[in-house]
This record gives structure tokens, sequence and C-alpha cells, in this order.
């Protein structure tokens, strides 16, 4: 922030209050709409509230788009994991809720440009990248990285759990 500059957060919405994703934020339970974009506006949310409470209903949350750039990467014009960031207080709950990922892509051993295997860095949307947030609970949910349609060369592989959480 500049010198005199005054930091400003909402407060988050009180812990009884739950938020229907399906209808503040059009995430659609049917199996084949891409929620890329709606998981991006949910996460767009938590962050400017500070956290709360929030309702995948029962259904299947399908995202099409994956990543072909290091996991960092925060360019929009890249598909890019939504992340939450500085949450105090976040709940976030699935039961009866299946999220599926596109994992029809082939991770490749070939070198790039830059040396380094261009598979390296393709991999799945992670729908719930949370740094440096205190009291989260996510629960519920059933989760489906679509790995059983990935093709893939020998390359290493780090984690995959659809949720990543960093210095919570």
């Amino acid at each position: 922030l500049p010198l005199g500059a005054t930091a400003f957060r909402a407060a988050a919405q009180p812990a009884g209050e739950a938020v229907n994703v399906v209808e503040r934020f059009g995430l659609v339970a049917d199996g084949r709409t891409d929620n890329y974009l709606a998981f991006h506006r949910w996460a767009a949310h938590v962050n400017r509230v500070g956290g709360g409470h929030y309702v995948f209903p029962p259904g299947t949350y399908y995202v099409h788009k994956y990543r072909t750039k290091i996991h960092e990467t925060r360019d929009p014009r890249e598909i890019i994991n939504p992340v939450i960031d500085g949450a105090r207080g976040l709940t976030i709950t699935g039961y009866g809720a299946r999220i599926r990922l596109n994992g029809a892509f082939h991770r490749s051993a070939r070198k790039g440009p830059d040396g380094a295997a261009v598979g390296l860095h393709t991999g799945i949307f992670m729908p719930f990248t949370i740094h440096r947030s205190s009291d989260v609970t996510i629960k519920g949910f059933d989760m489906d990285g679509g790995v059983r349609d990935m093709t893939r060369d020998e390359l290493p592989e780090c984690y995959a759990s659809l949720i990543a959480l960093h210095g919570c």
C-alpha cells in the first residue's frame, strides 16, 4: 500500500448465514457446464469479504479448462487456479456435491525452449487454493481430478488433491 493508504476489508458473513454458490455465483451442478469462471467469481467474493460460509448444493460441478503454465502464474490470460488469500473463518460445505475436473490431456516429457519438460506444468485446475488463511473448514465433497483420462510420460508428480493450503 502507498504511504498513508488504509487497507479495508468488508466483514465476512456471520457463521450462520451460508451462501449458496449456485444462486450467488452462477455455479452449475449439471456435470457438463464449465464452471471455471464461476469458481473465480466465488473466490473473488471470498477475498473481498474475508471468509464466510459457502454451500455447494448436491450435483456435479465440472471444470473443463486445465492449466498449461506453472501453478504460480497469475496472468489472467492463462488458465489459473482461483486463489483465496487471507480469509479468516472460511467454511466450504458440499455434502452430495462432486467436483469433476477434465483430466483428458497429455503430460509430455519433451523439452521446451527453456529446457523444462513441456508437460511439467500441465495439470488439473485446483478449485480450492487457499493461502495465508485461518479457521478453514472444507467438508462433504467428492473430488474427481479426472486422472483416469490423463496420459503422461515419465514426469515427477507433485500433489493433486484438488485442495492446496499454503501458509494456513
